[in-house]
């Protein structure tokens, strides 16, 4: 018996068919993989040569995981989830970035639908407990003319293990829901139950506006509003208060000389 058969089986097509019932992740676009460099380039080729919206491409480990900002993301097999989606909205470019925010919502629903109290999402594209990454988003795009082509949104979420089997710079930074827990999870089921949740707010995103996404942002997010940041972006760093968050997704910060300066993308770390 291969060692994969026990570790992965909870991810395979077959035991995920019977999950996939929320009609825009379907069976005939699941693709599961046991090994890959990156769900998000695999994704991004399957795309290109086609395939359809809702195709999902998940992974028991990558050998090349991404985050943003050109970092690796720590992907040991058998333990965690790695998947991409490729969506293909039709929206205007300067509503792509929502969707990072989108998902993140997506995510904090579903570990705390999970058991897991107290996630928080940091902006654009992380989800923390005690200050730790549970998850990553990273999303990228391909663009005809004005409007996205099709967009793929990968995810990261430690979910079994502990994070003291990640490389030493990353374990000191990182949690797992099995540490938060005090138990594993079935990590078909969180995929599941994610992506249920995902397609509700996509819906709603698409037929509502992005009003309805934010505000459920907010309720997660660590913006209390005057919290002390530091931003850094392609034009250079700045310092001041997280105030909000603005109908189109930008960060909102406060300059020490009382402008308000408003992030589009970026990074920003909170000053303690």
């Amino acid at each position: 018996m291969s060692p994969c058969v026990s570790r992965c089986e909870e991810l395979t097509r077959a035991s995920m068919i019977p999950r996939l019932t929320n009609g825009m992740f379907g069976p005939e676009g699941y693709r599961f993989e046991e090994v890959v460099d990156s769900t998000n380039r695999m994704a991004m080729t399957l795309a290109q040569e086609g395939a359809p919206h809702g195709t999902v491409v998940v992974a028991d480990g990558q050998t090349g995981g991404r985050g943003r900002l050109g970092r690796s993301w720590a992907s040991p097999p058998g333990v965690n989830l790695y998947f991409s989606m490729i969506l293909k909205p039709e929206l205007p470019l300067e509503r792509v970035a929502m969707l990072t925010l989108l998902t993140g919502v997506a995510l904090a629903e579903c570990v705390t639908a999970a058991g897991l109290d107290g996630a928080r999402l940091k902006w654009p594209n992380d989800l923390l407990h005690g200050g730790r990454k549970l998850g990553g988003i990273l999303a990228e795009m391909t663009a005809r003319g004005e409007r996205a082509r099709y967009v793929i949104v990968g995810v990261g979420l430690n979910v079994n293990g502990r994070a003291t089997g990640f490389p030493a710079d990353v374990a000191q930074r990182a949690v797992t829901m099995a540490e938060v827990l005090g138990r594993d999870s079935n990590r078909g089921e969180v995929l599941a139950d994610f992506l249920h949740r995902f397609t509700g707010w996509y819906r709603c995103f698409l037929e509502e506006g992005f009003a309805s996404v934010r505000a459920e942002w907010l309720g997660y997010a660590r913006l209390t509003g005057g919290e002390r940041v530091r931003v850094t972006t392609e034009s250079g760093e700045v310092t001041g208060e997280a105030l909000d968050l603005d109908e189109r997704g930008c960060l909102m910060v406060r300059r020490g000389d009382g402008g308000i300066l408003r992030v589009m993308t970026g990074e920003i770390n909170f000053e303690r």
